[in-house]
């Protein structure tokens, strides 16, 4: 459900070259994301049994393509986040129209903990 309505943004929770360095109780990552059509959905979950879950509270940390190979985002420190799917668009100014990818089953994912005031 989250990611039909995200469909629909072209971004979500990137970060621009102005921002000033992280809080304390925050932190900023940085993901490379080559090439320029694709897009990608990072979620807050949680970890249980060694399996990444997805929060059904939280929306999404980011969505978004990469600027220069990169994507940069911000979340509180402590929150666990993951790559829940890839989208692939015909071009980089493409925002509707394209294919999904998320893991599925056994497959993994880029999973990690925000820690607190960095850059990731």
């Amino acid at each position: 459900m989250s990611l039909a309505v995200l469909g629909g943004c072209a971004s979500r929770g990137l970060l621009d070259t102005t921002v000033a360095p992280p809080a304390d109780d925050e932190s900023y990552f940085v993901i490379g994301v080559p090439p320029t059509n694709h897009r990608i959905s990072v979620f807050p979950g949680e970890i249980e049994n060694g399996v990444f879950h997805q929060s059904r509270l939280y929306s999404a940390a980011l969505y978004g393509g990469a600027k220069d190979g990169f994507v940069v985002g911000k979340s509180p420190a402590g929150r666990v986040l993951a790559i829940t799917n890839v989208r692939l668009v015909e071009d980089e100014n493409a925002v509707l129209r394209g294919r999904n990818f998320a893991p599925c089953q056994s497959a993994q994912t880029f999973v990690f903990t925000v820690p607190k005031g960095k850059v990731i």
